[in-house]
């Protein structure tokens, strides 16, 4: 078997970049593989193996960061099989491992997890709960990151929370349709003009974005006269989720974080996590999703928050080996 690891998309392996492709070559080592790296993968790696990619159909490819679509357009091998790899909550350790493609374009958001043979009960007494405490992110390992742990800021119990994400996020500029701050200033408009608590949790990273950031400020500034919370620092959900009647969001990772504080979720994109979320298609039926909650099943989103975490994911070489070999065998 052989095994190509690509420098598409991202170059720079440090940090847990490093740790999760250290479990990639592990695993496939054990698998007795023959595996090259390529050359522009700026990565201490161990130095038996080649740095030399020979294109092959019959081997496996690993892709970072990216989807099949982006390697057909771009004339790159699939090979045999086609393995896209990307970090992602709960944890700095935590990373996909996909066949399709990554977030929300994985193969978990097309074909249905059998999430809901699940127990959970374990997961959230133990990891979950060590997750809330120690306020987990899956930026944890990295300082620029930190978010702000003081709770000095009012935040309305029973609030409806619009979580946002950076509008150029491939995320939301390439896989969903339409302009992600349009979309979000359109549904945090509908709410105030209903008289919801609103509370708006801006990307922490947009307020770094110096030649936009006073043309978002402006529509902030906005809501903010009319009674909205909006919070565009380094406010830890930790401390707002407690108080979340109900978060609406479009793909974020931060739909990992609803869902161990129970928060029922509705997304205006198509999140791989959507089997467990309100699927908002049409603007006008947000009041009537906000006001009766019986689409909610805590039990579900508790299943497949776990399935997700501990049968999807991996976190070690031993997961990583596990989910291999179920891409490998057509899973």
């Amino acid at each position: 078997m052989k095994v190509n690891i690509c420098g598409r998309r991202y170059h720079n392996v440090y940090g847990n970049w490093h740790s999760m492709y250290m479990n990639v070559i592990e695993s496939f080592e054990e698998l007795n593989a023959e595996i090259a790296i390529s050359s522009v993968l700026n990565f201490d790696a161990p130095q038996h193996l080649s740095r030399k990619i020979t294109d092959s159909k019959d081997a496996i490819y690993l892709y970072n960061h990216t989807t099949r679509n982006d390697i057909l357009e771009n004339n790159f091998y699939l090979g045999k099989k086609t393995i896209f790899i990307k970090p992602t909550s709960p944890t700095p350790n935590h990373f996909s491992l996909d066949s399709l493609g990554y977030a929300c374009t994985s193969s978990i958001t097309y074909d249905e997890p059998n999430y809901k043979t699940v127990d959970s009960t374990e997961f959230f007494k133990n990891d979950v709960a060590n997750y809330k405490s120690s306020r987990m992110t899956k930026w944890q390992d990295r300082s620029e990151f930190d978010f702000i742990y003081e709770d000095d800021y009012e935040i309305p119990d029973k609030h409806v929370l619009v979580i946002g994400q950076m509008p150029e996020d491939e995320t939301v500029r390439n896989f969903s349709f339409g302009n992600h701050w349009d979309k979000l200033r359109s549904i945090v408009n509908q709410l105030w003009r209903s008289n919801q608590k609103v509370v708006v949790k801006v990307h922490p990273h947009l307020i770094n974005e110096d030649k936009d950031w006073n043309f978002y400020l402006d529509t902030i500034k906005d809501w903010q006269a009319h009674g909205i919370v909006v919070l565009y620092n380094k406010e830890s959900l930790y401390d707002i989720l407690p108080k979340t009647k109900v978060a609406i969001l479009e793909n974020s990772t931060s739909g990992m974080e609803c869902m161990m504080h129970d928060v029922p979720m509705i997304t205006h994109g198509y999140p791989e996590y959507h089997w467990v979320s309100k699927d908002l298609r049409h603007l006008n039926m947000l009041n009537n999703y906000i006001e009766d909650l019986s689409w909610f099943n805590k039990e579900n989103s508790r299943k497949w928050l776990t399935w997700y975490c501990t049968q999807y994911l991996c976190y070690d070489k031993d997961s990583t080996l596990k989910r291999i070999k179920e891409i490998i065998n057509g899973k």
